[in-house]
């Protein structure tokens, strides 16, 4: 009788376990109520930053071009170039020159951030500080 008890106890507990166990899975997967946003890295879709990959490959097929990325982050149109090392001041600022037109055109009426970087250093820096 002690035996069934105990055997009956053993098995009780691996299934309460196993059952608890099984909800905090689910429950981590499920987003809290009321929130049906989809998380992108730390960001929700309502801020995460919208990709320009349009222009983004326009720019990475210039000369020099290592990688760019256009985004829109808070209402500002974000540039980020990386170009190849030894690449000069000139060339940077000409690049910038150049998409500058492009971006105020494509997006008139909002703030212009660009930045070309090479060798690890900032070559140029353009703000249109809002229009």
């Amino acid at each position: 009788m002690k035996k069934s008890i105990s055997l009956f106890l053993v098995v009780s507990l691996l299934f309460a376990i196993a059952v608890g166990c099984s909800r905090q899975a689910v429950e981590d997967k499920e987003p809290p109520a009321g929130q049906n946003q989809t998380q992108t890295g730390n960001k929700t879709d309502e801020t995460a930053d919208k990709v320009d990959t349009a222009v983004s490959s326009l720019i990475q097929k210039e000369a020099h071009v290592l990688g760019a990325k256009v985004s829109e982050t808070g209402g500002v149109i974000v540039v980020a170039v990386t170009m190849e090392a030894g690449t000069s001041e000139a060339e940077g600022k000409s690049l910038v020159d150049k998409y500058l037109k492009v971006l105020q055109e494509k997006y008139p009426e909002q703030r212009i951030n660009i930045q070309v970087v090479a060798d690890g250093k900032s070559l140029v820096k353009s703000d249109t500080g809002g229009r």
